[in-house]
């Protein structure tokens, strides 16, 4: 997405596609967001009422559908292990 999105720029300006792709990420990570509380924690990471949404005169269905790879049992256990300071 990031070679995508710096290619296209140095051309200029952001093809459709590319900028939908990206609203789609944002609008899938804001709504996971949304979603999850931390450890501990009763309230989720992300605040719906302080957070911007994409208008819904532009259309994100068909991209909506993106679903990240899964992690390998690799970076499960160095997630399960990392402490942040």
């Amino acid at each position: 997405m990031r070679q995508a999105i710096v290619r296209e720029l140095r051309l200029g300006e952001l093809s459709r596609e590319t900028m939908n792709r990206f609203l789609a990420i944002a609008e899938m990570l804001r709504r996971r967001g949304e979603k999850h509380t931390s450890c501990g924690s009763r309230v989720p990471v992300l605040d719906a009422t302080k957070m911007w949404t994409v208008p819904p005169e532009i259309d994100l269905s068909h991209w909506l559908e993106l679903r990240f790879p899964r992690l390998s049992k690799v970076e499960l256990r160095a997630l399960s292990a990392y402490k942040s300071a």
